[in-house]
This record gives structure tokens, sequence and C-alpha cells, in this order.
């Protein structure tokens, strides 16, 4: 099943660029960040607000 994943995941990726899949995942790790409260001036922001 974890390999079914992984195949998965790598397919999509493989959809994006180098540089997209970086961006992405900057993007994803500023959004886990604010999820869980870990970035400065998260507080700050506007719920709901993309």
């Amino acid at each position: 099943m974890r390999a079914e994943l992984r195949a998965r995941q790598y397919a999509a990726l493989s959809q994006f660029a180098p540089q997209e899949r970086h961006e992405l995942a900057a993007q994803l790790h500023r959004l886990a960040g604010i999820i869980g409260g870990t970035v400065p001036g998260a507080a700050g922001s506007a719920p709901g607000k993309v």
C-alpha cells in the first residue's frame, strides 16, 4: 500500500516542473506552519484569507 501511494505521489508531482515543485513545497510548508501556529506573524493573519 505504501509503495502504491509513493508511486501515485511521484506521478502527480512529475506533472510539475522542478521550480514548480520547489514553490509548491515552500507554500505547503508555509501553510503547515500557519495551521500549526509556528509561523511568525501567523497569529495576526486574517482567518479564511488565502
